[in-house]
């Protein structure tokens, strides 16, 4: 595929496969869209998380247990030797049950969000409010958290988890603004770049991923709470302002009979009941190709791959911390090496399975399933800090997993119908937390004492079903790819046969056309 095929914006250049890689800087700098912002954004996001879940520990050893300042030193430190087991287990069990809170709230405001922002983003052919909004919740949000930590003693836990929770929750949080990011880039270009478009917003994604968490505990044990916060307010706002004056906003193109619509902006229509039975209607429609029972098996590999993944995360810190007692510093560490790990394979995936080798995005999605199943194995029964480097590398393709989905999605739908079948795949998302956070918490806290990586095979079994949902969407694609063949030679045949009955003049005359 050459770069001209990219989408608007790129310069026809004749033998662009061939052209200098200064060249290609130009036109991939001229193409650069809301890359920066999902940058940015996540780096912020991720230090944001690591921070608030340690200001959580701290708060609840020193402000809301009252346990002594030795005791907390020593396990802030890791010192066992100033500390009991029991000490650090009941600091965790007190942090789990407001994560448990905190994903129910994340979740649930958020799905509502979703489905009326969609729609009315296809109707007023506007992706950026999808994007702005969250990261002014994230930037009130860390305003909130920087007065919690300057006000450290006077503000018990539960101020910071409601300084985290509402501002995020009632302004998306990550949700929406995925669905903005995936319904703007889903929208440019022709069928065969949009894997890839959604392939470099992923290897975004895991490049941030990369800096984030490396920089997290780093950061957080140089300038401490109150320099963290302060940096990532600073980051999300100068990322709002390049969002509000440098990404323009997206045309979208609809069918005619849509072109006569007036669009209504106000609250009222925004959160009109009409516009959810449109959502829904739009995106499971039925055809000839099964597009609707296709959409049903994304939305549910989507919930059974994302779903470990945020059940996971917060656990994994505090799983390491009392397994191998870890400190923030090493933490940083594994996760940073672990996300170079998923950056090597998302590049991987995009040169050699998708460029080269031309893999279904199906296979793609397998490829990355047994990546993912191998690692999560060796993670729960890890005897030291080694083998979790190890399991790793053993995941360095399970991130090529929201590659897939997405790239079979905005396959499926038109685009203009981009923003609503997103606007379905964030509401999946967004249920995730909903169900997946309190069933790893509570596997978590049950386990804690005698097998702290219990919950890795829950990862495992969730695993074990997107392989079957994959073997079978894969079988249902073969299907749909011989009635699309066979609907193929049919037509070629009747137009074969109508050259045949035409006119000499006509006939060459539609073939000049065609050439």
């Amino acid at each position: 595929m050459s770069l001209q095929s990219l989408g608007p914006g790129f310069i026809p250049v004749e033998g662009a496969d061939k052209i200098s890689i200064c060249h290609k800087l130009k036109f991939f700098l001229h193409n650069v869209t809301v890359e920066p912002i999902v940058f940015f954004f996540l780096i912020a996001g991720l230090m944001a998380i690591f921070t608030n879940q340690n200001l959580a520990l701290e708060k609840s050893c020193r402000v809301n247990l009252q346990f002594n300042n030795t005791i907390c030193d020593a396990i802030t430190s890791r010192n066992k030797s100033g500390y009991e087991k029991y000490h650090e287990t009941e600091i965790q069990a007190l942090v789990q049950k407001f994560e448990a809170y905190k994903s129910l709230f994340l979740g649930s405001v958020p799905v509502v969000l979703m489905v009326f922002l969609g729609t009315w983003s296809d109707r007023n052919k506007r992706r950026k409010p999808l994007i702005i909004i969250p990261l002014i919740g994230a930037c009130i949000s860390n305003l909130l958290l920087l007065l919690n930590s300057i006000y450290f003693k006077e503000l018990k836990m539960q101020y910071a988890w409601m300084s985290d929770v509402i501002p995020n929750s009632i302004s998306g949080s990550f949700v929406v603004f995925l669905l903005g990011v995936y319904s703007y880039v889903g929208g440019i270009g022709d069928i065969e770049s949009k894997t890839i478009r959604i392939g470099m917003i992923s290897m975004t994604q895991t490049l941030a991923m990369s800096v984030g968490t490396f920089l997290a505990g780093l950061v957080l044990h140089w300038i401490g709470f109150i320099g963290v916060y302060a940096l990532i307010s600073s980051v999300i706002f100068v990322s709002l302002l390049y969002c509000l004056f440098i990404v323009k906003e997206q045309e979208i193109l609809t069918p005619e009979e849509e072109e006569d619509e007036k669009t209504d902006e106000s609250l009222r229509d925004i959160f009109a009941a009409k516009h959810i039975k449109k959502l829904f209607k739009t995106c499971f429609r039925n055809d000839e190709v099964h597009r609707r029972k296709k959409m049903i098996i994304l939305m549910s590999l989507l919930i059974c791959s994302i779903g470990p993944v945020l059940g996971e995360l917060p656990n994994i810190y505090l799983g390491v911390r009392l397994r191998f007692q870890w400190n923030e510093v090493d933490y940083s560490i594994f996760t940073s090496f672990q996300c170079i790990v998923h950056l090597i394979g998302n590049t991987f995936t995009l040169t050699v399975f998708i460029k080269y080798l031309k893999f279904r995005d199906v296979t793609l999605g397998i490829i990355a399933t047994c990546s993912k199943i191998t690692s999560v194995l060796i993670y729960a029964f890890a005897p030291t800090g080694m083998f979790f480097f190890v399991a790793a590398l053993t995941e360095v393709f399970s991130s090529a997993n929201l590659i897939a989905q997405r790239a079979m999605m905005a396959k499926i739908v038109q685009p203009h119908e981009l923003g609503q079948s997103n606007s379905v795949f964030g509401i999946c998302e967004g249920l995730t937390p909903l169900i997946f956070g309190p069933l790893y918490s509570m596997v978590y806290i049950k386990t804690l004492m005698f097998f702290p990586g219990a919950f890795y095979l829950a990862s495992g079994f969730f695993s074990f079903i997107v392989m079957i949902l994959y073997i079978w969407l894969y079988n249902l694609i073969k299907t749909t790819d011989k009635i699309k063949s066979k609907e193929h030679g049919q037509t070629e045949a009747e137009e074969g046969l109508l050259k045949k009955n035409l006119p000499g003049d006509v006939r060459r005359s539609l073939e000049k056309i065609k050439a």
